[in-house]
């Protein structure tokens, strides 16, 4: 047959009669200072416990394989090129905001934690709207030494 789970009242909990009705009892290792759970809790952990042994642990939500952490050096030379092309176009301005600006900047990229595949995205998003701005490139927007460089700086 199929199988219930009996949480008690939020004031009171079960009766001696209720409990002495169930198969199971469940109960869960708490701090005794604070022993009670009210409903929601009860049920959040509860569901969260039987979520967790139903599914291994592997969670629905985790994370993908990422590819390997870029480097400091990989991540200084996009934040390099990031400036210099920023400059090209007088986005850091009023001058005096200039440190502050490039600040949030880089805590932007520190906090993203970037893998290597996004500095390769990165650095061709930069080149892109770089060459792009120059005109079309000839044989695609990677072509040229700054993009040989690039591409060894990321290798």
């Amino acid at each position: 047959g199929g199988a219930g789970i009996l949480f008690g009242r939020e004031r009171a909990g079960l009766t001696n009669e209720e409990v002495a009705l169930a198969d199971r009892i469940v109960t869960f290792p708490v701090n005794p200072g604070f022993a009670s759970l009210n409903l929601a809790q009860a049920v959040l952990l509860m569901g969260y416990e039987w979520f967790k042994l139903a599914t291994a642990g592997v969670l629905p939500f985790a994370m993908p394989e990422r590819s390997e952490r870029a480097s400091q050096h990989q991540v200084q030379a996009f934040f390099d090129n990031l400036v210099a092309e920023l400059d090209k176009v007088e986005f850091l301005r009023p001058r005096e905001k200039r440190d502050t600006m490039l600040v949030n900047l880089r805590n932007i990229f520190t906090r993203m934690e970037p893998t290597k595949q996004d500095m390769h995205t990165l650095h061709g998003v930069i080149m892109a709207i770089a060459e792009g701005r120059k005109g079309p490139a000839k044989g695609g927007v990677l072509d040229g030494e700054q993009a040989t460089r690039l591409r060894a700086l990321l290798a």
